[in-house]
């Protein structure tokens, strides 16, 4: 009877420990997603404790993408806002960009993360950028960068920025374009390799039945993530005003027409031929027999 007693408090306990494992995280790490919904899930439900459990679990997990520790570095960021921990949100947000150096808020986010998150990206991007010239040096200072925007860019139609960029070392790895309306919050972003010379708008997102103005930047990316040079950014972009104008309606001919036509044409000249062929030609004499 003791052993058996002695068995169900251990079996309890175990029990007891697995559910804390569980609602810290602990087990769902071995599922990065699930982790990541966990945390999120936790962050709901004001349990900003357990949100730094539960995502110190899918960081540490090895067999989490890239994109799932982007994840769990926003939303523990987001946690240490809440709980007033600027510095360890500044730092949970700074790993996030060294993951993902164009990572932005997403849509909807509180205020207050949001700017916490801006704060800590602009404290990034300086440090990086130092440091950068700090190594680099007279190779950094080699790298130029121009843009030159359409005159008359037409809403509906593609606009094309054609950027001139000078860069002896290849320090530069990629080029970046943000875009947006006058109207909007949230810039669009397009990115090309740096040995690439254009940057696309695609027509269909610039339709519109009136003129507009659109917000724009360009800004030359090392693989760090640090910008080596830029023309305009988030806070001061370039301006350019686009006339109304939608996307050409492409009428697509009918692939029948044309073969219809040359059997039209063709049976215009073969039936007379035949018709001249089988006319009467009046009574014959039929030979039989070889007389």
């Amino acid at each position: 009877m003791q052993g058996r007693q002695r068995y169900a408090r251990l079996y309890i306990t175990v029990a007891l420990t697995l559910g804390a494992i569980a609602a810290s995280g602990g087990i769902a790490a071995a599922d990065p997603a699930s982790g990541v919904a966990l945390a999120e899930r936790q962050f709901r439900e004001l349990d900003y404790e357990l949100v730094l459990s539960t995502t110190d679990a899918v960081i540490a997990e090895p067999t989490a993408s890239p994109a799932h520790k982007v994840a769990a570095y926003y939303v523990r960021g987001s946690a240490f806002v809440v709980l007033d921990r600027d510095a360890d949100a500044a730092a949970a947000f700074a790993a996030l960009l060294g993951l993902d150096p164009e990572f932005r808020s997403p849509n909807g986010a509180p205020p207050r993360i949001r700017a916490a998150f801006e704060s800590a990206r602009a404290a990034w991007r300086v440090r990086l950028e130092e440091e950068l010239t700090t190594r680099y040096g007279a190779q950094l200072r080699e790298v130029t960068l121009a843009v030159d925007p359409p005159e008359r860019p037409v809403g509906g139609q593609p606009l094309t920025l054609r950027v001139r960029l000078t860069d002896p070392n290849k320090l530069v790895k990629r080029l970046v374009l943000g875009y947006r309306r006058a109207s909007d919050r949230e810039f669009s972003l397009l990115s090309i390799a740096a040995a690439e010379s254009q940057l696309t708008i695609p027509g269909a997102v610039l339709e519109s039945e009136r003129e507009f103005r659109l917000a724009w930047y360009v800004h030359a990316v090392h693989d760090s993530g640090a910008r080596l040079r830029r023309e305009g950014d988030e806070d001061a972009p370039r301006w350019i005003a686009v006339t109304q104008g939608k996307v050409p309606v492409v009428t697509k001919k009918n692939r029948w027409f044309w073969p219809s036509v040359v059997v039209l044409v063709i049976s215009a000249v073969a039936v007379p031929i035949l018709i001249d062929q089988a006319r009467d030609v009046g009574p014959q004499r039929i030979s039989v027999g070889g007389s």
